[in-house]
């Protein structure tokens, strides 16, 4: 009974971190979603700036992943170069690092401050901006507050009997430690939470610091899978940026566990507390994944490029029926829905102009396979721009800026057009075509 009660206990207080970091990230993007492209894109040749940009991003977003989807998906349209995106995802590695050691510190008396204050904003004012406000603070005392019942969950277990034994063998198997980590924050869905609980399971003593070290580079490798499996139904291009971070991030935790557990490297932080010691450790490494990597990411492009390349450009048919770009996970959030709806249209005017690029040709050779290959692609336009109806009905309406309705509008009449550019090929060109 008292396990089943601990796991309760400890299930509970971890969704509540688990919810308390999404509401925070609502807030930001609903308060100032606009401004991210703005802040992704403006740099676009400069690793530098792009690295600052991408901490920025995951400071706000309080989520490295969260800033590196955004950039894979402007990657993808071509706003913004491989070099320049890669140099934005490492920063945003590093910015959440820094996220968790802000939230490390957990004073207590800010949790009552914050509930207070974000609970007026956000109940009593009618301003947008000051009501997501409202909601990050509020969902930032939830994040204090889910550390402190992790903590309190967890100090019955300290005394067991079989965690000395656990413990133990973390410490020495260090290997195992690591891939608990990354499975963790996997499953999680936040390297933000995942390394949060293993910081607050040390500072109670449940979790020796050598064993704590490991789970947080497995941490970082949890981190890059995860970016890699939720761009899993982008296209190629956007592909290559999860691949190169998971690249450099997986084969940096693998040096830095061997590293961590060979040797004294981080000596010199013996003099603060066990848990900070982690949170430290956490912040240098990617600090230092950053800094040694910023000067060789123009040379991963080629190798990249090759690895995954753009089929649309080397396959006649491929820019009839690229992936689509709707990503119905972001329709609560309208500046990416937006984005998202914007990447789709793109889409749909390439297919409109690969359906245009044959006519001549056909007008004189009269091939009747290309012509049925250019009504099917109407068909896929046609399927394309119903899609573009139905999701652009489904975005959360209720934090939706005058601006952003007239841009969803904007985006739909476009789609429209296009739709009918691609009847007048296939209804009209098509048939003088055939006749020909």
């Amino acid at each position: 009974m008292a396990t089943i009660t601990f796991l309760i206990h400890l299930a509970g207080a971890t969704m509540l971190l688990l919810y308390a970091v999404r509401m925070v990230r609502t807030g930001i993007e609903r308060s100032m979603g606009p401004s991210f492209r703005r802040i992704i894109t403006s740099r676009k040749d400069s690793r530098v700036q792009a690295a600052l940009a991408g901490i920025i991003l995951a400071i706000v977003l309080q989520s490295a992943t969260a800033a590196s989807l955004l950039t894979a998906g402007f990657l993808a349209s071509a706003l913004i170069g491989f070099t320049a995106a890669l140099a934005t995802v490492l920063g945003a590695d590093l910015g959440s690092a820094l996220v968790i050691q802000l939230l490390s510190l957990r004073p207590e008396w800010l949790i009552p401050v914050l509930l207070a204050l974000g609970g007026y904003l956000f109940l009593k004012v009618e301003a947008r901006t000051p009501r997501q406000v409202g909601r990050i603070l509020i969902g930032v005392a939830l994040i204090l507050l889910s550390l402190r019942l992790i903590s309190e969950s967890v100090e019955p277990i300290r005394e067991a009997r079989f965690m000395p034994a656990i413990a133990g063998y973390l410490t020495r198997d260090f290997v195992t430690a690591y891939l608990v980590g990354a499975a963790v924050t996997f499953l999680m869905f936040s390297s933000v939470a995942s390394i949060l609980m293993t910081v607050t399971f040390v500072a109670i003593g449940v979790l020796p610091a050598q064993a704590g070290v490991s789970v947080v580079m497995g941490a970082n490798l949890g981190s890059a899978l995860l970016f890699l499996w939720l761009s899993r139904g982008m296209g190629p291009v956007a592909k290559r940026l999860p691949y190169a971070n998971l690249l450099l991030r997986g084969a940096g935790s693998v040096l830095g566990l061997l590293v961590l557990n060979y040797t004294p490297a981080l000596g010199w932080l013996d003099a603060i507390p066990e848990h900070y010691r982690l949170v430290a450790t956490h912040v240098l490494f990617n600090a230092a994944v950053l800094a040694l990597s910023l000067p060789f990411l123009p040379y991963l492009q080629g190798p990249f490029a090759r690895f995954l390349p753009d089929r649309s450009a080397m396959d006649p048919e491929g820019p009839l029926k690229p992936p689509t770009a709707l990503d119905r996970n972001v329709l609560d959030r309208p500046a990416q829905a937006i984005a998202s709806l914007t990447r789709e249209v793109l889409r749909m005017g390439e297919m409109v102009a690969a359906m245009a690029a044959p006519v001549m040709d056909l007008y004189r050779s009269g091939d009747t396979a290309a012509i049925k290959a250019v009504r099917a692609a109407d068909h896929e336009v046609n399927t394309a721009l119903d899609e573009i109806r139905r999701y652009s009905a489904e975005i959360e309406r209720e934090h939706l800026t005058k601006a952003q309705k007239r841009r969803i509008r904007e985006l739909v009449e476009y789609a429209i057009s296009l739709e009918e550019a691609g009847d007048i090929i296939t209804k009209n060109l098509m048939v003088l075509a055939r006749a020909k």
